[in-house]
């Protein structure tokens, strides 16, 4: 029988899987993040955080309380406002600017958030590999 039969032994063989855009993500050394900048409310949402993890399609960063500035976000316990803005930051020990669309936000705890982040479609699949092989993974600077 060769591959191009849909029924192997008499038995329908399963659809393929659609295809899913997912990357594995690759846990970086903690990279500070100054100037979470939403373009959409036209304001610092938050004056520093720290870069996580990052993967082809985007990034996820921890953001604590204390460090929020957006009056909106300081007053509530969710960062649910930001869904769907587009964000600017700064990658301090690169000097390196990113942007991108917040895609989830969850509260871990009483004051710290996880925001994920996917890359502006502007940003070409080579910029965003190169981009991976160039974070610190975690102890390499220890």
């Amino acid at each position: 029988m060769d591959n191009d039969d849909k029924f192997e032994l008499g038995v329908p063989m399963a659809k393929p899987a659609v295809e899913k855009r997912v990357s594995e993500r690759i846990e970086t050394s903690a990279i500070r993040v100054k100037n979470l900048t939403s373009l959409d409310h036209a304001e610092v949402i938050a004056k520093s955080a720290v870069l996580i993890d990052a993967s082809h399609t985007g990034f996820l960063i921890h953001v604590s309380r204390a460090d929020l500035l957006a009056q909106f976000t300081r007053d509530s316990l969710t960062l649910n406002e930001i869904l769907g803005s587009k964000m600017i930051l700064l990658l301090e020990q690169m000097n390196l600017e990113l942007t991108g669309t917040v895609v989830r936000t969850k509260r871990i705890n009483k004051g710290l958030f996880e925001v994920a982040i996917d890359y502006t479609a502007e940003a070409p699949d080579y910029w965003r590999e190169c981009l991976i092989d160039l974070l610190p993974r975690p102890g390499e600077f220890d």
